[in-house]
């Protein structure tokens, strides 16, 4: 088996190189981080995306010109995760508050390295991360957009 082609943007489980991959890939050659930025990169786990959400303060912010949460964790360690929307190939999420403001951005999309599902439709899906501006921050399993061919954001993690 070659080096996965990280060009694939189809739903098409017999395009990519395994269609069932493994229901964690966090650090192994299907992880984008990990392939791009080297081995002490990974995605983030389905686990580590719930603690996240579950121990840290989230605020909505303006840092460095873009709107996103500002997470800050029980030790007063933050991070920045700009609002950032998604693409495939049937659509584009509309990331923009159209209706107040057509330049502010409001929906944040963040893939973690955990499958769904390994039965049926589900292989095709992965867990994500998702918040909007009016607070909704939540850990999501399944939605309409969340094939693992959706053009969502990375937020790569190191040990």
């Amino acid at each position: 088996m070659g080096r996965p082609n990280w060009e694939k943007t189809t739903t098409d489980l017999d395009q990519y190189p395994k269609p069932i991959p493994p229901e964690n890939i966090c650090g192994t050659e299907y992880d984008i981080a990990h392939a791009k930025w080297g081995k002490k990169w990974r995605l983030p786990s389905v686990q580590e995306m719930r603690e996240l959400v579950q121990k840290c303060e989230w605020k909505w912010t303006t840092y460095k010109d873009r709107d996103g949460m500002l997470v800050t964790g029980p030790n007063g360690n933050s991070i920045f995760l700009p609002a950032v929307g998604f693409t495939n190939e049937r659509s584009s999420w509309n990331t923009f508050d159209d209706d107040l403001n057509p330049t502010i951005q409001v929906y944040g999309y963040y893939w973690t390295g955990t499958l769904y599902g390994t039965e049926g439709t589900d292989n095709a899906r992965a867990c994500f991360l998702f918040f909007d501006k009016w607070g909704e921050v939540s850990f999501s399993k399944r939605t309409n957009y969340n094939f693992r061919s959706s053009g969502q954001s990375v937020r790569a993690v190191t040990e």
